[in-house]
C-alpha cells in the first residue's frame, strides 16, 4: 500500500473510486495532508466513500457523482469546506470543532424532495461556521423542498454571509416569492450576522414587473 508521509496537498480530478476501503486507506496514509480536492470524481455507486484524516484542514468537493453512495467525513481539524454539485445518497459527519468557513452550491433540482434529510444534514454541518458563501442555487433547492424554519439549525456562529450567485428561477420553475421567503427565514436563523454581501442583484416579481433588490 502506498503512503505519502510528506504530502500536504492532494487534488484528484476525474478519478473513479472503485473501492471505498482502499481509497480510505490511501487518505489515511497521508498523515500531514492539509488540503484535499475532489473534482468531477465518481465511481462509487452503492457503498460509502470515507474521507478520514486527522490533519486535514481544507476540503473541496466539486461536481462529483456519488450515485447511491454515502459520503462520510471524519476530519476533526477541518477549518474550511466547499461543496458544489449534486447531493450524495447520505451524509455522515464527525465533529468539526475547528470549522470556520464554508462554501455551499447545491445543484439538486430533480427528485430533491427524496433527499430532504440529506439536505438538512448538510445545513447542520454548515451551521457551525463563521463565514458562509451560499449560491442562489442553494436557496432555490431549499425552496423546492418542504423544509420549515424549525427543521433547520440556528447559525449562531455566523458573522459573514455572501450570496454568491443570482437566483435562476426560470431554470427550475421556482416561485420567486417562495425562494425569497426561504432567504429571509435563513437570515432569521443567523442572529449574530455582522455583514451580508450580495454578489449580484436579486430580482423579485411585483405586479407583473421585475424589480431588482
Amino acid at each position: 500500500m502506498v503512503s505519502f508521509p510528506r504530502l500536504k496537498l492532494l487534488w484528484l480530478r476525474k478519478m473513479d473510486f472503485v473501492d471505498g476501503i482502499l481509497t480510505n486507506k490511501l487518505l489515511s496514509n497521508c498523515p500531514i495532508l492539509e488540503e484535499l480536492s475532489l473534482i468531477q470524481c465518481g465511481g462509487l455507486k452503492c457503498e460509502a466513500l470515507c474521507i478520514a484524516n486527522f490533519a486535514l484542514k481544507k476540503l473541496h468537493i466539486r461536481s462529483c457523482d456519488f450515485g447511491e453512495s454515502t459520503l462520510k467525513i471524519y476530519a476533526p481539524n477541518l477549518t474550511a469546506i466547499s461543496y458544489e454539485g449534486e447531493l450524495p445518497a447520505n451524509f455522515v459527519f464527525g465533529s468539526f470543532l475547528s470549522l470556520v468557513e464554508a462554501d455551499n452550491d447545491v445543484h439538486n433540482y430533480r427528485e430533491i424532495s427524496a433527499k430532504t434529510v440529506v439536505l438538512i444534514k448538510l445545513f447542520e454541518l454548515l451551521s457551525k461556521v463563521k463565514i458562509l458563501k451560499m449560491s442562489g442555487h442553494s436557496f432555490l433547492v431549499l425552496s423546492q423542498v418542504d423544509i420549515l424554519l424549525t427543521d433547520l439549525p440556528a447559525f449562531n456562529n455566523l458573522i459573514h454571509l455572501e450570496v454568491s450567485s443570482e437566483f435562476d428561477w426560470e431554470r427550475v420553475g421556482s416561485d420567486p416569492v417562495s425562494t425569497l421567503r426561504i432567504l429571509f427565514r435563513f437570515l432569521q436563523l443567523s442572529p449574530n450576522l455582522k455583514t451580508i454581501v450580495f454578489a449580484t442583484n436579486i430580482y423579485c416579481c411585483s405586479n407583473g414587473q421585475d424589480e431588482g433588490c
